[in-house]
Formats: C-alpha cells, sequence, structure tokens
C-alpha cells in the first residue's frame, strides 16, 4: 500500500510539472545553430549540406501550457548534388533517345525566416516544448555550381536485340555560378522538440517546404533535367531566454 501511495503522489507530481511558461508576459530567446538541408526531388541527386542559422523569437505566454511565438532567423539552406540522372523519349518516329549522366555540385541560398509557432508545454515531462506552425521565408542569394558529363544514345525502334543500336555521344563541364535558382518566397510547415533548463535551450526543428523554388525561368534548358524541389531542413540551435 506504502509503495501505492507513493507511486500515485510521484505520478501526481510529474502531471503538474512544467517547463516555466511566464502566462502574459513576454520573453525573447536568442539563438544560433547549424541547418543540415536538402532539396526533396524526385531526381535523388540531393544530398544534405551544413550550413548557419541565428536570430531570436519574440514569446507571449498565453496560459501555462501554450504559448505564441514569432521569429526571425537568417537560415543558410541548399543541397549538396551528387548522383546520376536519366531522361528517356520517344519521337514521332517511335524512337527512343536517352539521355544519361552525372551531377556533381552544390546549390547554397541564404535566407530571411519568419517562423509563427504554437509553444506547447508538456506538464507530464518537465523542461520539454513542443512546436509547430507555419513559416513565411524570404530568399536573398542563391548560388549553382555544377559539372555535367553526361552521353546521349540513339536507339533506333523497333530492335531485334538489345545490343543493336547505334549511339552518339557528348561531354562536357558546366558552371553554373552566381544564378536565380531559387524563387524569393518560400512557404512551409516547422515542426519540432525544445529542451529547456534555467533559460537555456537546446531546440531541434524540421523544416517541411511547401512551396516549389525552383525558378524555371532562370535554370538554362540543358539543366532541365532538374525537377521541381522543395526546402527540407533539419536545424539545431542553442538559445537562451531572457524574460
Amino acid at each position: 500500500m506504502k509503495k501505492i501511495i507513493l507511486s500515485f503522489l510521484f505520478t501526481s507530481l510529474l502531471m503538474t510539472m512544467a517547463a516555466q511558461n511566464s502566462v502574459g508576459k513576454f520573453s525573447v530567446k536568442p539563438k544560433v545553430g547549424v541547418n543540415l538541408s536538402t532539396l526533396s526531388s524526385s531526381d535523388h541527386v540531393y544530398k544534405y549540406r551544413a550550413g548557419f542559422t541565428a536570430g531570436a523569437e519574440l514569446e507571449y505566454g498565453v496560459s501555462n501550457v501554450l504559448g505564441i511565438s514569432l521569429g526571425a532567423m537568417y537560415s543558410q539552406q541548399g543541397a549538396n548534388i551528387e548522383g546520376q540522372y536519366s531522361d528517356i523519349t520517344i519521337n514521332e518516329e517511335g524512337n527512343l533517345f536517352g539521355d544519361a549522366g552525372w551531377a556533381d555540385g552544390k546549390i547554397t541560398s541564404s535566407n530571411i525566416i519568419f517562423p509563427l509557432m504554437a509553444n506547447i508545454y508538456i506538464p507530464a515531462f518537465e523542461h520539454f516544448i513542443l512546436k509547430v506552425g507555419a513559416q513565411l521565408g524570404f530568399n536573398l542569394s542563391n548560388k549553382m555550381q555544377l559539372d555535367m558529363p553526361f552521353a546521349i544514345n540513339y536507339y533506333p525502334q523497333p530492335s531485334t536485340s538489345p545490343l543493336e543500336y547505334d549511339s552518339g555521344r557528348s561531354y562536357y563541364k558546366s558552371h553554373l555560378a552566381d544564378s536565380e535558382v531559387f524563387k524569393s518566397v518560400d512557404f512551409g510547415i516547422p515542426l519540432g522538440i525544445v529542451y529547456e533548463y534555467k533559460g537555456y535551450s537546446l531546440e531541434l526543428l524540421y523544416y517541411l517546404g511547401l512551396t516549389d523554388v525552383k525558378n524555371l525561368s532562370k535554370i538554362p534548358e540543358e539543366y532541365d533535367f532538374f525537377q521541381s524541389f522543395r526546402n527540407r531542413y533539419l536545424s539545431i540551435t542553442l538559445g537562451y531566454r531572457l524574460r
């Protein structure tokens, strides 16, 4: 019976605990960290790359378990480009054309982002905060550097054997730098979790971009193997709450 009572008291204590949230008051949290960013696309050539992020968020305490915050952050995003790509087309005569090659390079972008978040203080787990909201981002600058060796093969149809085809090959390296690769505005959903102790916080946040940020009008036709892409990144930041 004594163990049951102690267990009940301990559980009740946990259920009343929450990370400190000042109801009806504002707090400011400067923070700095790193982004691990990539681009979501059907091309499968985009890999994660590291970038810098820093800024602050202003939070208002709505209740003991809810705060609303608006942040302003500088965010470096983009992706490394590494992998094979291919594109197959059939002309009016039924002949098959196939492009295949290797893409190697990187895309980098600098952004100012404004996340509007609901911060949910978990009663059963002291110091932990869940975050969910919406984010608007504005592109400041971007750059693409790319090497693209590739081959073009021609397959007359019908073919009596897979080995029977004519092949014309070409090879080149290209550099597309300081190009307006991205659109100027991005919108998406950030989801995160925070551990906060005595004002210090460690935040893990994932951003799911909903906007197709590829600027079709600025990327030359020879790079048309790039499909639409959307921003994705994992952000890890350290911060300190000023009340």
